[in-house]
Parts: C-alpha cells; structure tokens; sequence
C-alpha cells in the first residue's frame, strides 16, 4: 500500500466498483422506463422509481410478490410463458400488453425482458417496460385527424400527394386515387405512375413542369386532363411546393390536386 493512500480506503479495483454501482443507480432513477429485477421464481428483486410511476405501486408493495399480480388475470399465463422463455437464456423484445395499475386502471406498456446469468446460469430476468399511453393518445389523435381530412377531401374534390426524387416516391391520398379510378393496390408509386393517367397531349407539358420546379427550386402548377381505367375523361388542377432538405437541396414536391371537372 502506497503511503498516502488513506488507511481503509478502496484501491482501483474498488473505487470502478463503487463508481459503477453509482454510475448504474444514477440511470435507474434517470429513466422514464420501468426497471425491475425478478428471481427464477417471478418473485420481485428491485424496482425503480419509475417502475412505481407506471405501475402505480410503490417498491414497499411490490418487492418481494410475484410479478404476475401486477398484470390482469387473464394476462398472467402469458407472462409466465415470457419469464419461462427468458430462463431457457431467450431474449423478448417490446412485447407490448396492459398492466393493472394500483386501483385497477389498465395501462398500455411495451416491454423487454432479458436473461440475469451468473456463470451459464440464468438466475432471474430484467425487465425494461415503457408506457405506451401518450403513443395510443397521439396515435388515436393523428387517426381522427386523418379521417377529417379524408372528409374533407372528398367534400371539396381535393387530394394530396408528394413526390420524394430520391427514392422516386409518390405518394396519393385517398381522394386522389378516388379522382383517378386507379385503386392504391394497383399504384406503383414512382412517378411514372403519377403521370400516366394524364392524357397524351398533356403528359410531357406536365413532366418537364415538375422537372423544372425540382431544378429551380419552384413551386410547381398545372392544369391537364387525364383518362381513368373506365374510359371516363377528368380535367384537373394541381400546384405544389418543393420541399427543402437541411443542405438547401430540393427533396421533392408536396402538393394538392383538385377535380376541376364538376359532378361525375
């Protein structure tokens, strides 16, 4: 022992120890994930303070009990069927089901699990649970949205549509393929396909408008006809604006077509 080194006090070996206990009890508390430790049995180890903020259980309740009580009844086999998976050494990855939250409010989560080894023996598991509620929110939220605009197009005879020149994507939306009689499981979304419909007399007119707009960074507007599937004739108006990527180079065109031709 060197003669400054404190009587008592850790060497290296030590001190890494004590920094990465610390270092691993810092992320625990950190994170917005539910951490917890369960023994060969299901019985619970350990459980972070996020672990008590989703499933509304605090560590005092919680360790000690089998993990399937923080699950609905029904939910139970499926949970042993995970942990016995993860004893054989197998991994599960964001396994997504509902938790019985402390007054019995389900709560969507996500969860991985993880084999604990000492030696090649698999002792226990970890668990990494997120809380999908604010995801389900935001995705019911967007789907509501969607179904207005869907609304609304049809209302007004008015579509959307984007063209990624990278990747030569085309995208339509509903109305638009309503307006065209071309079903999107037909679509071969590049923009050949877009512009096949338009009639011959204005499909070249129309392609070199949108290679322009790409080439000089313009918003792009054009009226033509195109000939649907069942030998109808449509007249159709339609501008977009180029998108522009982080280096000031044009990515594509985002745009709005309109059925101009009245009733039909």
């Amino acid at each position: 022992m060197t003669a400054n080194r404190a009587a008592g006090a850790p060497g290296p070996a030590g001190r890494t120890e004590v920094h990465t206990v610390a270092f691993l009890e810092a992320v625990l508390d950190a994170t917005t994930d539910a951490v917890f430790g369960v023994d060969a049995d299901g019985v619970v180890l350990s459980w972070n303070r996020s672990a008590a903020r989703i499933f509304g259980w605090d560590d005092a309740d919680v360790i000690g009990q089998p993990a399937v009580v923080l699950f609905p009844p029904d939910v139970r086999p499926t949970i042993v069927w995970l942990l016995d998976i993860v004893a054989t050494g197998d991994r599960i990855e964001r396994y997504d089901v509902d938790v019985e939250r402390r007054g019995g409010m389900p709560t969507p989560i996500s969860m991985s699990l993880r084999p604990v080894t000492v030696g090649t023996d698999v002792v226990g598991a970890a668990v990494v649970a997120r809380d999908l509620t604010e995801q389900r929110l935001a995705q019911a939220s967007l789907a509501e949205t969607e179904a207005r605009m869907q609304e609304g197009e049809a209302l007004t005879h008015v579509g959307r549509w984007l063209w990624d020149v990278a990747s030569d994507t085309v995208q339509w939306s509903g109305e638009i393929h309503r307006i065209h009689g071309i079903d999107p499981l037909d679509f071969k979304g590049d923009l050949a396909a877009h512009v096949a419909p338009i009639v011959a007399a204005d499909r070249e007119r129309v392609t070199a408008s949108l290679a322009a707009a790409i080439e000089q960074a313009r918003p792009f507007e054009a009226e033509y006809d195109i000939l649907r599937s069942d030998g109808e004739t449509r007249h159709l108006y339609t501008r977009a604006e180029p998108t522009i990527g982080a280096n000031g180079a044009v990515m594509g065109l985002r745009g709005v077509i309109r059925d101009t031709s009245g009733p039909g």
